[in-house]
């Protein structure tokens, strides 16, 4: 047996929600891992500029601008990155809604729009891919949760529901799809500095207790969650499934 490979040399990498925050930073590191890229989102001015930088490491990539909710949208998406591209390797399921406030003032339509995105349409992705990585007996989904899907957090139901739905889901499809060579993994990043976070991280009281609870004392970077990405989707990592990666500075194993 070899050294174990990093690599993702000519893989083609779906990331949805790939042109900012933690999905740009996952869909550049695995573009300087040698991987073609697909991003999705919801702008598309967004999604070229981060297109212009995978393009600028010498990797492919296409874009699609799109609500990752719309079921029949994502099924379009991946059969038209199988006609341009050939095949799906990786998806990373990055794309997320987020909602907060007491559990009182929780709508439905507020909790249909989350799980709609972070559940609903993350499963339906998620399948499309996985009808394509199936007859080949190769293929790694990496879902993001949320370190709020393993632990409890006022004011945050609706989102957590959603990621502890996403944390068993990972375990689900990957007992499912072991046989048919796939890896499906799940990684929970901490409190992370990104654009959709910084109402979090602009709260004085949050910020404190966040970085107090965490052992090496400071907040996530896009990047901290991209090597971890990378790692799960490359080679070396062809005998993890089903596992959930807490990239959140030790917090975790604080009691």
């Amino acid at each position: 047996m070899g050294f174990p490979e990093f690599t993702l040399t000519d893989r083609v990498a779906i990331v949805t929600g790939g042109s900012r925050g933690i999905g740009r930073a996952i869909a550049l590191a695995m573009a300087n891992a040698g991987a073609d890229l697909v991003i999705t989102g919801r702008q598309e001015g967004s999604l070229q500029k981060t297109a212009g930088e995978i393009r600028a490491l010498g990797r492919r990539a296409l874009t699609f601008a799109y609500d990752i909710s719309d079921v029949e949208a994502s099924a379009a998406m991946v059969a038209e990155v199988v006609k341009e591209r050939g095949t799906v390797d990786i998806l990373v399921n990055n794309a997320g809604a987020v909602i907060l406030g007491p559990a009182e003032e929780v709508t439905p339509d507020s909790w249909d729009a989350v799980f709609g995105v972070n559940l609903r349409g993350m499963f339906f992705i998620t399948r499309a891919a996985g009808l394509v990585m199936k007859p080949k007996r190769r293929g790694k989904i990496i879902n993001i949760a949320s370190m709020m899907g393993l632990g409890g957090y006022p004011n945050r139901v609706g989102y957590g529901a959603s990621k502890g739905g996403v944390v068993q889901m990972t375990r689900m499809l990957a007992i499912e799809w072991a046989p048919h060579g796939l890896n499906v993994n799940c990684i929970c990043p901490q409190l992370t500095r990104t654009d959709a976070a910084a109402p979090l991280v602009a709260n004085p009281m949050l910020l404190e207790d966040a970085l107090r609870k965490t052992p090496m004392g400071r907040l996530g970077e896009p990047e901290d969650i991209a090597g971890a990405a990378v790692f799960l989707a490359s080679p070396a990592a062809d005998f993890i499934t089903g596992q959930i990666l807490a990239v959140d500075g030790g917090r975790s194993a604080v009691i």
